[in-house]
């Protein structure tokens, strides 16, 4: 770790309230976005990891629900689907010198609230009534910390120059676009490229998996499954569906009066809001290269076919009846 602990803790009490230490390495504290949230942060090597659990199993529309809430998220923050077959959100964040961590955990909170807003606005009645839990310490010997105002200044952002940070991050690049850069990911055995883009202040980094058309909300519901659980098991990264804007696309759709295509792509993607530090760049790549090692295009691609989407939620433990689902709990391992 390149970052004290006693760095860590003042960078997130800068924008916290009720912050508490807990046992070593693990503080306890709260964000509020209308009501307060107890959030739980925990420094692990070189990493630091932030998260707020669901108190509730999954059910197939807040699964899908949360992939497509993924990608309007800024920042880290992402859902993911836990090994203990809970939805989070979490955040992990690299801790190396000349990464501005006060930044990034307030981008964090601001994920977390964009997110909360999100998640209440897209479900079900029923769902709603899924709110936030505490999560549990480890240990109740947790020292008593004076609340301190949630509101913190931010530093003027930095614009992104992704030639430079691919260079100094020791990833070979290609130009796209004028804007876009392509890098390929380190994946043996099969090809997957990363397209970084600048977004806003900060970049974006992608890699499409498929393309999903109409699917069937058994097929939904083991896409996003395999999704959000490969991103609780990789740090950063996260499943995430977008609108397919590709001109083949928007022919169609021109040429049926207007009507919007159903497509969607399934990816992987890490976003910074503001400009990262060349490690992180690094460490983003890393981390989709991993990610695309485990779940990649052809397992997305036969998922959409129902028959192997119903066996592939029968072998995880997840029941595909509907009058099932309100009290499924998964094991992702």
């Amino acid at each position: 770790m390149n970052i004290t602990v006693d760095s860590i803790g003042a960078a997130i009490k800068s924008s916290a309230s009720d912050f508490a230490a807990c046992l070593a390495n693990s503080w306890q504290f709260t964000w509020h976005n209308g009501a307060p949230h107890k959030v739980m942060a925990e420094a692990d090597s070189d990493w630091l990891r932030i998260l707020i659990q669901l108190n509730s199993g999954p059910t197939p529309p807040g699964l899908w629900a949360a992939l497509q809430l993924n990608s309007r998220i800024p920042g880290l923050a992402r859902f993911v689907l836990a090994k203990e077959g809970f939805l989070q959100l979490r955040a992990d964040l690299p801790l190396f010198d000349g990464i501005d961590l006060e930044r990034r955990v307030l981008e964090t909170r601001l994920g977390f609230e964009k997110a909360w807003i999100g998640l209440g606005s897209s479900r079900s009645a029923d769902e709603r009534a899924v709110g936030i839990s505490e999560p549990k310490p480890e240990s109740s010997r947790c020292g008593s910390g004076e609340p301190r105002s949630a509101a913190a200044s931010e530093p003027e952002p930095a614009t992104a120059n992704l030639q430079t940070l691919c260079t100094e991050a020791g990833w070979p690049f290609t130009e796209r676009g004028g804007r876009l850069l392509a890098v390929e990911l380190e994946t043996p055995g099969s090809f997957n490229q990363a397209l970084l883009a600048p977004a806003g202040e900060g970049v974006r980094i992608t890699c499409e998996l498929a393309r999903l058309d109409s699917l069937t909300e058994t097929c939904q519901r083991a896409v996003a499954g395999l999704l959000l659980a490969a991103s609780g098991v990789v740090r950063m990264a996260r499943g995430s569906l977008r609108a397919d804007e590709s001109p083949a696309i928007r022919a169609e759709t021109e040429a049926g009066a207007g009507e919007a295509s159903s497509a969607q792509i399934a990816q992987f993607e890490v976003v910074f809001a503001s400009a990262p530090a060349a490690i992180e760049i690094s460490s983003a790549l890393d981390c989709l290269s991993l990610i695309c090692s485990m779940s990649g295009e052809a397992e997305i691609k036969a998922l959409q076919t129902p028959e192997i989407a119903e066996r592939y939620l029968a072998m995880r433990g997840w029941d595909a009846t509907p009058a099932n689902r309100a009290n499924e709990r998964t094991d992702t391992q």
